[in-house]
């Protein structure tokens, strides 16, 4: 059949390493770089309920990110959770958020509660 394949045929086209793709989008990859990017993630999000001042209390569960906040109105909207904050869902109810992130959750919530803690 001949299909067109990525890897087949020396057509590398649309694919590219895992440090080009990082170089891309502006991500330094270095060793031990990981904390750096993850307190800048935790910071993003502190700032996106309006502050700290404006948290009430941060949990997670497996998944989510747990937040209570005073004033909801202070807080960015879904789209900017999603394309900005590397969220991959968002639940409001009233003053309180889940920001569900997957099973990396258990640090962003440990990296955000020091920062509150600071």
């Amino acid at each position: 059949f001949n299909l067109k394949t990525p890897g087949r045929g020396g057509d590398t086209e649309g694919l590219v390493s895992k440090k080009e793709y990082q170089e891309s989008k502006g991500i330094v990859a270095q060793k031990g770089d990981k904390k750096a990017e993850s307190n800048d993630l935790a910071e993003r999000i502190v700032v996106a309920f309006g502050g700290i001042q404006n948290i009430d209390s941060v949990e997670n569960c497996a998944t989510r990110l747990r937040v209570k906040v005073k004033d909801s109105s202070l807080v960015v909207t879904k789209e900017v959770w999603m394309n900005e904050l590397e969220a991959i869902g968002v639940v409001e109810k009233g003053e309180n958020y889940q920001i569900i992130y997957g099973p990396i959750v258990t640090n962003i919530s440990s990296d955000v509660n020091a920062l509150i803690m600071n």
